[in-house]
């Protein structure tokens, strides 16, 4: 295949054979025994597609500036210091750490043309060498077969996220977010195992867009001010900062200049209004009905009293959408007694 891609290519006008039967002959070419994407410490023996990150290679940060990628950072985290923080420290981790993969991953909602895609478009410009990968089509660029998003990619946007495409493959975007390795396929080729360092940000216009575990401990979520929604003289005026070689390297001084050592990525998450309202939309039925029943509306007819089974499947049933399927007795009184182990172990913890 090679051969034939360059059957035309010679040295040197005149020379009888290609470039490429030269080079194969010459017994002095590197080989290698694989290929990977490895920012960290790389065996002789494997081809690295690590190249470093393109701010590194700009000379001076002199006469730069950092406000306008603070001030939409501060928009799009919602306005909190504590939520701001955890960004920074998050987008300062892939740039500090680059053969650590990010233990969690990045939710920003808000309206359309709020610049969700803009601040990371930028992060995208201070990785440089193909390092940020952005895509409306994640059921395709990502979670298709082919997909090779975080072959060799630092920062993976999932731009126009959606609830269904996420739900239908729920399986592949929390190994996304999480698994240390992943398997490529390129069309024509085996698979083959690569390691996977990418952070990974999803950003939709919709309040849900991930189907949220009740354990879950992968994701931060942000919903946006909108402060500059659709705000056609602001972002002029950010491409043109951004543009700007100083004012990258400034931001990216910034972000290595940021002590991220005593974060702990798990417990100082923020946990925004916009994550716990998906955490109650996205629990159990049974835990939503618990949840209801004990808050608003319990019968004035059961204070005090033994609740026969039958009364509590009914007003269950009650509760249900119509669509879910209509609870059967044994079942039901199988999980009344889970929940009840669930309440009864909650509250000993509080």
């Amino acid at each position: 295949e090679v051969k034939e891609l360059y059957q035309d290519k010679f040295l040197f006008p005149g020379d009888r054979e290609t470039f490429v039967q030269q080079w194969l002959r010459d017994p002095d070419k590197r080989n290698y025994a694989r290929m990977d994407f490895l920012p960290g410490r790389c065996p002789p023996t494997t081809y690295n597609l690590w190249k470093g990150y393109a701010a590194e290679g700009i000379d001076s940060a002199e006469n730069g500036t950092i406000q306008p990628f603070l001030d939409l950072a501060e928009d799009l985290t919602g306005g909190n210091e504590k939520s701001l923080k955890y960004w920074l420290d998050w987008v300062a981790q892939l740039f500090q750490q680059p053969a650590v993969k990010p233990r969690t991953a990045l939710i920003h909602v808000s309206k359309q043309g709020a610049g969700k895609d803009t601040v990371f478009w930028f992060i995208g410009q201070l990785m440089g060498n193909k390092l940020y990968f952005s895509t409306d089509d994640a059921e395709n660029h990502v979670f298709g077969r082919f997909s090779t998003a975080t072959e060799a990619s630092k920062l993976v946007l999932l731009n126009e996220s959606s609830f269904s495409v996420n739900a239908k493959h729920e399986k592949k975007l929390l190994g996304l977010m999480t698994d240390p390795t992943r398997n490529v396929e390129h069309k024509g080729f085996p698979i083959r195992e690569c390691a996977n360092f990418s952070g990974i940000v999803m950003c939709s216009n919709s309040s849900i867009c991930f189907k949220q575990p009740e354990d879950d401990r992968r994701t931060v979520q942000y919903e946006a001010i909108g402060k500059y929604c659709r705000d056609k003289q602001f972002f002029d005026g950010f491409r043109a900062w951004a543009a700007q070689p100083a004012n990258q390297r400034a931001v990216y001084d910034f972000l290595m200049a940021r002590d991220i050592d005593n974060v702990d990525w798990d417990a100082d998450r923020p946990k925004t209004e916009l994550y716990n309202q998906n955490r109650m939309v996205c629990l159990p039925l049974s835990v939503k009905w618990v949840e209801d029943l004990v808050v608003r509306n319990f019968p004035a007819q059961w204070v005090n009293q033994t609740i026969p089974t039958d009364e509590l499947l009914g007003h269950y049933s009650r509760f249900l959408p119509r669509t879910a399927e209509r609870p059967k007795y044994l079942p039901f009184a199988n999980m009344i007694k889970k929940l009840d182990g669930f309440l009864w172990d909650n509250s000993n913890s509080t």
